[in-house]
Parts: C-alpha cells; sequence; structure tokens
C-alpha cells in the first residue's frame, strides 16, 4: 500500500484550492510511476496534520483519484480526514458517485466508481 501524509506532501493546514488538489494527483501520478509493479495499487492519503478542506478542494481530489482508478482501485483509503469537513465531503462524494464507509472512527473508506473523474 502507498501511504501519503498530505500535510507534508503540502505543508499547509488548510487545503482551500483546486490547485492543492491537483499538486497532490501530481505527486500521486509519479508515486505511482516508480512503484508500477512493485507495491500493489492501493492507497492511503493520511490527513494528519490538516486542519480543513474547502468542497473546491475536495471535488478536485475527488475527480484526481478517479483518474487514477485504473492504477490504484476502486477504494482509496482517508486516514485522520479533518472531523469538521465530514458532511461537506459527503455530499460532494454522493454528487459525484462515491460512498465513504467509516471503518473505524477517524477512517474512512473511499469507493470511486466509474463516474468518478469524468470531466465536470
Amino acid at each position: 500500500m502507498m501511504l501519503v501524509n498530505v500535510f507534508e506532501l503540502v505543508g499547509q493546514r488548510a487545503l482551500v484550492s483546486r490547485g492543492v488538489a491537483r499538486r497532490i494527483g501530481s505527486a500521486l501520478r509519479e508515486r505511482v510511476e516508480k512503484v508500477r509493479g512493485v507495491v500493489p495499487p492501493a492507497l492511503a492519503l493520511d490527513f494528519s496534520g490538516v486542519q480543513a478542506a474547502s468542497p473546491s478542494f475536495f471535488d478536485e481530489l475527488v475527480a484526481t483519484l478517479g483518474e487514477l482508478k485504473e492504477e490504484l482501485g476502486d477504494t482509496v483509503t482517508f486516514l485522520y480526514p479533518p472531523p469538521s469537513v465530514r458532511g461537506t465531503f459527503q455530499a460532494i462524494g454522493r454528487g459525484r458517485g462515491i460512498s465513504f464507509v467509516e471503518t473505524a472512527p477517524e477512517n474512512w473508506e473511499v469507493e470511486l466508481t466509474t463516474t468518478v473523474g469524468k470531466a465536470r
């Protein structure tokens, strides 16, 4: 499994723009290429240190994950997502055709579908 700490990657406690999500997507693409065939295609995004995230950030992140679905598989794990954004993330997820399953008090399994990542 590929574990990525979002705060360490972008150095921001508040994730508020689509640009930040695209930076994460670029970093993920690079990491996927490096581990292709070596590490099983699974991803965990660790949000430790992140205190807030905007709807536009999350919408773009979901689209980016959808573009990487073939390489990463159908499920991405979110570790320690900011509690204050849970409802917003779930609403955007429903609009994008994804579901969240809380597997532990601070962990979500995000199920990607075929509609995720398609043009808005």
